[in-house]
Parts: structure tokens; sequence; C-alpha cells
């Protein structure tokens, strides 16, 4: 074991880099964790005698990939293509920083001798102010001028890494940081990042099979389709679109735009939407007034072109940034922004560096919303200071208990099969979905065929969705 880690107790761990032995990052806690990564805060060597200012400038976030039998080829290719890609897009303030890469390596955990070998390993600035995600949830909604404040920062980032020749193809809420003073996005994870001109690779196999199955309220059509003919220079903007309308609604404007299961389907509900945005903006409170008609028409006419299916048709980045509601509507600094979001926190009694459990109403993302009930489902969950990656309550044999319950209550059968991994059998699939809506939601990302395989892994600690969705499903039928 090594014997500096053995005698500093406040780390839980070091990486070494297996090229560099002289290149180590001493690991402080956990902060995130994914199916087969983990995120740690970290430091650099020789820092315990520096000052608490020099501390926390020397401490960075390092996304660390085992290389184990869950790290499949796939996988594999996925974290090595980030790492590849974060190293292209540096150079803009709205793209993470990254300070350095460990390409192969070992971890020792503390009270451990064991080797644990990690690949592609990035170490980046941290930032403290958490998911858009968590913010979005928290106030609901922003104002219409600290949106577009947010909007022209993520719209620059867009470009910049658009002019790279490189499509992110993975935007949300979710991918987006916030400033510890919350006044500043930074687009983050880059594994799905695809080459623009993706249409002229013989073998698109490599960057579009198994997309992510939680995104498709943010996926633009093209990215459905089972070979893509065309260029991906405006597909970040459609998922941008979704975005704005987050930004400013704290809603989605449609649940996806596409049927998978339809051969390249159009959804009514998004077809809906883009017939007229401005009822959407409307019902939603967004320049409901009279004297608000012309602004009202402008974010419609944007939105609506952010939106459209046809790429040929989609405006482009540098478009938007000459949009007539982008030029003409006044929009807050970084000053004002960060002051308008610590106000709220402050009137709320809340900090966005508290470790509390949150009340937080599930009635905003990730699904569509349902017609109104009159006992609205509520949950407590708890969210680290750096990531709103849930920390749930529940251990996994509560977890295990809750999908026996909502499998008895739609007479399906739980057949576990490897480690955190389980099989959802459901007899007449598709008709008894049909009738249980909220349960239709949430486990069609799962579905193949009549057997739904549930990943516990993600359900406990991955992503926010998976939990919400068995709470409010086990809360529905109980």
């Amino acid at each position: 074991m090594d014997q500096d880690l053995n005698n500093a107790k406040k780390y839980i761990g070091k990486i070494y880099s297996s090229e560099d032995p002289a290149v180590s990052f001493n690991l402080i806690e956990q902060i995130g964790k994914g199916c087969f990564s983990g995120v740690f805060l970290c430091q650099k060597e020789n820092t315990e005698e520096q000052s608490q200012q020099d501390q926390e400038s020397q401490t960075f976030a390092i996304k660390i990939n085992f290389d184990n039998q869950i790290l499949t080829e796939y996988k594999r290719a996925i974290v090595l293509n980030e790492m590849k890609t974060i190293r292209e897009v540096q150079g803009h303030p709205n793209v993470i920083k990254l300070i350095s890469i460990i390409e192969k390596g070992y971890v020792v955990f503390a009270n451990s001798d064991e080797k644990v070998l990690a690949v592609a390993n990035i170490v980046l600035e941290v930032l403290r102010g958490g998911e858009l995600f968590y913010h979005i949830k928290m106030c609901q909604k922003f104002s219409i001028e600290t949106s577009l404040g947010y909007f022209k920062q993520l719209v620059t980032a867009l470009l910049h890494i658009n002019k790279l020749n490189l499509c992110h193809r993975d935007l949300k809420p979710w991918n987006i940081m916030v400033t510890k003073d919350l006044s500043q996005l930074k687009i983050i994870d880059f594994g799905y990042a695809t080459p623009l001109n993706i249409e002229e690779s013989l073998d698109q196999n490599n960057y579009l099979k198994g997309f992510l199955s939680g995104t498709k309220s943010y996926t633009s059509p093209e990215l459905f389709k089972k070979q893509i003919d065309s260029k991906l220079d405006k597909a970040d903007v459609f998922s941008l679109g979704v975005v704005l309308f987050n930004l400013l609604t704290g809603k989605y404007p449609f649940y996806k735009a596409v049927n998978p299961q339809q051969d390249y389907v159009l959804e009514q509900d998004y077809l809906d939407f883009l017939e007229d945005p401005s009822l959407k903006l409307k019902e939603y409170g967004i320049y409901s007034s009279d004297y608000d008609c012309m602004k009202l028409n402008q974010l419609s006419d944007l939105l609506r072109k952010m939106l459209l299916h046809d790429i040929t048709e989609r405006i482009s980045f540098q478009e938007i940034l000459q949009h007539d509601w982008v030029t003409s509507t006044n929009y807050n600094s970084d000053d004002e922004i960060s002051q308008e979001l610590l106000k709220f926190y402050q009137n709320d009694k809340q900090s966005i560096q508290q470790k509390q459990p949150t009340l937080i109403q599930k009635s905003l993302l990730p699904y569509r919303e349902e017609p109104p009930r009159q006992n609205k489902l509520e949950t407590y969950l708890h969210f680290s200071e750096y990531s709103t990656h849930i920390q749930t309550y529940l251990d996994m044999d509560s977890i295990n208990r809750r999908l026996e319950d909502i499998a008895k209550l739609v007479n399906g059968q739980i057949i576990p099969q490897e480690a955190d991994k389980s099989e959802f059998y459901i007899e007449n699939t598709t008709e008894l979905l049909q009738l249980y809506q909220p349960l239709r939601s949430g486990l069609q990302f799962y579905e193949s065929k009549q057997n739904i395989v549930i990943n516990m892994t993600r359900i406990k600690g991955d992503y926010i969705s998976f939990m919400d969705f068995f709470t409010i499903v086990y809360n529905y039928f109980k």
C-alpha cells in the first residue's frame, strides 16, 4: 500500500499514470457514479501544506473509467471518443475545461493493495453549481432575461464545437453544468460526439449503435434514422431548442419528435407544437399579455425554426444569433444571472451547497406531463453539492422490493440475470402498457419485444429519471 496514502487520512485513494508514475492525483471523495466509471474530487500531489484557498484552486474532478468486464468494446469506444473530443473542443469559456488526461493508469484505494486498471481518465475543472437540470427543477423556470443570457452562452459554445466539425449529439440539461456563482453554463460529456459529415462514413455503426435511451425528448428526428444521410451540423440546434423551452417554462414542448417503433413516423404532439409554438408559450405564461404579441411571435418563430424536422429548413447557430428575438430582447449579464438565482435560493431559504433532502414536485422534467391528479406525487431526493446525480436513500434490496410490487400490480415478473441487472417480464406487454400510461412512459426505453431489461446500477445512482420514474409508478399504483 502507498505509505503516503495510508498516512493521509483525508484521501480515499490515488490514481497513477502507467506511462509516467510521476503523474498522480489523490482522490478525496466520490461525487458521481456511472455504469463503468466513477467521478472523484482529486488534488495534485503536495497540496496538503497549502492554504485553504490554494487547495481549493488545486482541486479538480476526475472521471475514472475502470477497465473491467463492464467496460465492453462499445463502452470503451465511448470513453476513448470522449477523451479525444474533449481535447479538441477546448478554448471556449462555456465548454468544461480540461486539466489533464491519464490515458492508461491504475487506482489504489485506501486500505487495499489491489491496483485497479483504468483507461481514458480525464481531469476536469470542478463545477460546484451542479447540473442545469437541478436549477430548472428548483426554480421551475427562469426569467426571460436569464433564459436568453444562458441561451446565448450555449449558442456560442455549440457554434465553436460546430466549427471544429463536431456534433455533441447528447445536449440536455444533465450535460450542462453551472459554475459556483451560477453565472455561467458549461457543456460536458462528449462521449457521443460525432463528426458532422458522418453521412460520408462507411461505418456509421461505430457512432450510432446503442444511442441513448433516456433522452428522446432532445434527439433530433434525423438521429432516429437507421442510416444518416445528411450532415449533422443542425442536430444540436434541435436539442438546444428543447433546452431553450426548458429554460423559459420548466416544461417540455413535446415528448419526442419521432416514434422509433413506427419507422420514422413523426409524433402528433410534436407536429401540433410546430404548427403554433405560441400556444404552449402562452399556456405557460410566456409573453401572455396582449402587449407582448410581437415578442411572442418572434420567440415562437425562433423555436419553430430550431425544431423543424427538415434540416434544410432548420435554422443554423449563426442564424440564431442574428434572429430578431435574440437581437432585440434584453438579456441578463453574468452578474445579473448570478444575482437572480442566488436571490431565489436565499428567498427560498435553500442553499445550493447544502446536503439536505430537497422536496421536488414530479411535474416538470423529464417526462411528459399527465393530466393533473388530485394528489400530486412528491418525493424527497438527496442531491450532491457537486452534481445532481441522485443519491437515493433506498438500498438495492428496497429497490428490488419496490420493483416486485410493481410487477405484481401488472402481472409481471422480475427475473434476476447477472449482477445488478434484472429482466422485467410482462405478458402481452403492448396491450397491457397501453392501459398504464405512467408505466408505458418509462418502460418503453427498456422494452425489447415483450421483455424489459433493467440495469439496476443505473436505477440506483446514475440518472435521476430512472428513480423518479419508479417512485412515481409505485406511488401511482399504490
